[in-house]
């Protein structure tokens, strides 16, 4: 909460990527999600946290579509200081997809991190992320590279927020119970 109050986002609510910015991750499409979104939740957030490898091509696209006053970039923030930023979020997106290099997302290890932290996750359907979210129980698997699947996913999460807060606790219990080191070992 303080960060959030440092950052003036008390009371809004936030979306959160953590990972490199770069076209695998899928930022440029929450961005684009974000703009329609804007239209029913105008003070929503999203919080892009990770090595800013593509930073200035997604900062153009959010002022393109006019939600730069809305995406907060983070640049090579500490491991250590990740829970601050999972804290300050409502909803964990990785809309990640194959990258033009054949790039994939393997597992998803954010949205363990995510749970951890008691939130829910919105990932793409095919991909390693199918095995860290539980679909309608920890989070929502939705078509990759899909504006219009991000944008309804989203909504469905800050309209319900007992659905919210349910798969958050969900996820938390799934990761602490099936993830953690001692389980993986």
């Amino acid at each position: 909460e303080h960060l959030k109050k440092k950052l003036n986002l008390s009371g809004k609510p936030g979306l959160l990527t953590v990972g490199r910015m770069c076209e695998r991750k899928g930022q440029e499409i929450v961005i684009q999600a974000l703009a329609e979104l804007k239209k029913d939740f105008p003070n929503l957030i999203y919080l892009v946290v990770g090595h800013p490898q593509d930073k200035v091509k997604l900062e153009t696209l959010a002022n393109h579509f006019r939600v730069s006053e809305s995406v907060y970039f983070f640049p090579n923030v500490p491991y250590a200081e990740l829970p601050l930023y999972y804290s300050m979020a409502d909803i964990y997106i990785l809309n990640s997809r194959i990258s033009k290099d054949g790039d994939f997302e393997g597992f998803g290890i954010s949205i363990l991190e995510a749970a951890l932290s008691g939130i829910p996750s919105i990932g793409s359907k095919g991909f390693g992320i199918d095995d860290a979210i539980e679909h309608e129980k920890t989070g929502l698997l939705i078509k990759p590279n899909s504006i219009s699947a991000t944008k309804e996913a989203i909504s469905n999460l800050l309209k319900n927020k007992a659905l919210c807060k349910r798969m958050g606790t969900n996820a938390y219990h799934r990761a602490l119970n099936h993830f953690s080191w001692s389980q993986i070992a």
